[in-house]
């Protein structure tokens, strides 16, 4: 005979064992196949991350990215005056897990001088890719790269740089970081 005990024990159980768990922190102790959501904010997330725990990884970072929405910036603006690669205002990210995460950026440039102007992006301090723009004196350049695995707390930066010493203006400067994998 078909009780309420047995439908709790065999059916509330084991849909309750099928809900993702949904946090600003992944659990401490998960099995195999276990999903969960990461966020920046449980009442006004930023991103949203969904996960599938893989116990089998040969990967250090075992949780695999399934999708979600990207962090992102937009909006950045700088005025460079050297060949020096410098930081966007508000053009960073700080990842929350060590991982490898995806990232798509861009900007527009100007300059008054002849030189090429570059886009950087950096990742815990190490430039992943460099995205020349051209010697126009409008450019845009956008690009997209993978990080390697890096620690939790890094930045995830975008920056200019002019091929010479002239004054370089980048605006409209914009970053997506979406991880593929974390720990």
């Amino acid at each position: 005979m078909l009780t309420a005990a047995l439908l709790n024990t065999h059916l509330r159980d084991q849909l309750l064992a099928l809900r993702e768990s949904y946090g600003t922190t992944l659990p401490a102790s998960p099995a195999d196949g276990d999903v969960a959501v990461l966020v920046d904010s449980l009442t006004a997330p930023t991103y949203q991350w969904r996960f599938r725990y893989n116990a089998g990884s040969s990967a250090a970072d075992k949780w695999e990215c399934l999708g979600g929405v990207p962090a992102k910036v937009s909006g950045a603006t700088l005025t460079v005056a050297s060949t020096t690669a410098t930081d966007y205002t508000g053009g960073s990210i700080t990842v929350p897990r060590q991982g490898v995460y995806d990232c798509r950026f861009g900007a527009n440039a100007t300059n008054t001088g002849s030189g090429a102007k570059y886009l950087d992006l950096i990742a815990a301090g190490t430039t992943v890719k460099t995205q020349t723009m051209g010697n126009r004196a409008d450019s845009f350049g956008s690009g997209e790269a993978r990080t390697a695995s890096i620690a939790a707390a890094s930045a995830i930066k975008i920056a200019g740089r002019g091929g010479d010493a002239t004054s370089s203006t980048f605006d409209s400067g914009y970053l997506f970081v979406m991880p593929v994998r974390v720990s």
